[in-house]
């Protein structure tokens, strides 16, 4: 696809490659980028790069399936201000394969999406800032669920996903990103009660969200977690913290022994009787 305004409706046919190759291209240029173009409906499967989005902005990639891509399944590039909604990506679980990558890519909105058994499900590379990754599934990934790769990946937004990796992110030193938004009182990813931060689940099922204790704000870790290491950190807030962390907990107790002192669980609320 070279042109603007375009819209592609794959009309639930499958577009089935030999493992080389692109297979949709939507291509403009430096200073002749491409504007309106809108990709849905369609299953991509099996080549080197299912979906090729390169000097592309303002349009529209939805309701798709991408998956056993030689090398990724989706890579924006050089693109900026698109959204990318309901999308199946899977399967690109190659050595070094991606479900997606951002590069030189800003101001995308990456929503409402599943990733599963891909080797790194996200990859935020060289000059990629200020994207939303919202409201996603991310599963089962080889190596990593998401990773921002290069310094210059910052400012992107990554909130209300569901992780579920043995190694659910990483990044590098000087790649400042945020993890989760205001705390507010609206379904989760995870059908809970508020929406803040991700839920940080573990294949093992040790993982931070998996554990944290839950006293004050239902299904909301009581403490923040440092991203780079996956831990609790205590009164920790900024870039590499999700300070809201999701859990499938409720506020409230059923033990003393989750009371603090001398408190006491009571009506499933800790209080101090003495």
């Amino acid at each position: 696809i070279s042109a603007n305004n375009v819209t592609f409706d794959g009309q639930g046919y499958t577009i089935d490659g030999v493992n080389t190759g692109n297979g949709i291209h939507v291509v403009g240029s430096s200073g002749n980028e491409l504007t309106n173009v809108t990709i849905n409906n369609t299953f991509v499967n099996d080549f080197a790069t299912g979906l090729y989005f390169e000097y592309t902005d303002n349009s529209f990639v939805f309701d798709s399936n991408f998956s056993s891509g030689n090398s990724r399944n989706i890579r924006i590039l050089y693109s900026n201000n698109n959204i990318f909604n309901n999308l199946n990506i899977t399967d690109a679980s190659g050595s070094n394969d991606q479900g997606l990558e951002l590069a030189a890519a800003d101001f995308n909105n990456i929503s409402n999406s599943y990733f599963n058994n891909n080797n790194r499900a996200i990859i935020i590379s060289t000059a990629s800032n200020n994207n939303i990754i919202l409201n996603n599934t991310i599963i089962n990934s080889v190596t990593i669920g998401i990773k921002a790769e290069a310094i210059s990946a910052d400012n992107n937004l990554i909130y209300n996903n569901f992780f579920n990796n043995t190694n659910n992110y990483n990044t590098v030193a000087g790649a400042d990103n945020y993890f989760n938004t205001t705390l507010t009182e609206e379904t989760n990813i995870i059908g809970g009660a508020n929406i803040g931060g991700n839920y940080w689940g573990g294949i093992a099922g040790n993982n931070y969200s998996d554990t944290c204790t839950v006293t004050v704000t239902d299904n909301i870790c009581d403490n923040p977690m440092n991203i780079t290491d996956g831990t609790e950190c205590v009164g920790c807030s900024g870039k590499d913290i999700d300070e809201l962390p999701l859990s499938y907990n409720v506020a409230g107790c059923t033990y003393n022994s989750e009371c603090n002192g001398d408190e006491y669980c009571l009506n499933s609320a800790c209080a101090n009787l003495s």
